[in-house]
């Protein structure tokens, strides 16, 4: 199962990768004052994930590096998967 993850994980990654051909929009990176990534911590389990992209930045792909994002800590935390709660998408 976990390899199989791994394989989803890393199949999802290289596509994000791979995919990046606008050097105007915002890049998967961590937030810098300009855009890119944020998580807080709830609790131990629970994490709020966002990207924050800018005009360049496509809707889809905005979500997709949060979902990225939630699926790199699950990875790093050690869970088996992640569950999304909720959802602001604007």
């Amino acid at each position: 199962m976990k390899k199989a993850l791994k394989l989803v994980f890393a199949t999802a990654f290289l596509f994000v990768l791979a995919s990046c051909n606008n050097s105007k929009a915002v890049t998967y990176q961590k937030d810098n004052g300009t855009g890119g990534y944020t998580e807080e911590k709830v609790n131990n389990d629970t994490y709020i994930v966002s990207f924050d992209g800018n005009e360049y930045n496509k809707k889809d792909r905005t979500y997709d590096y949060a979902l990225l994002r939630a699926a790199e800590l699950g990875q790093k935390n050690g869970f088996d998967y992640f569950a999304i709660l909720s959802t602001v998408n604007d």
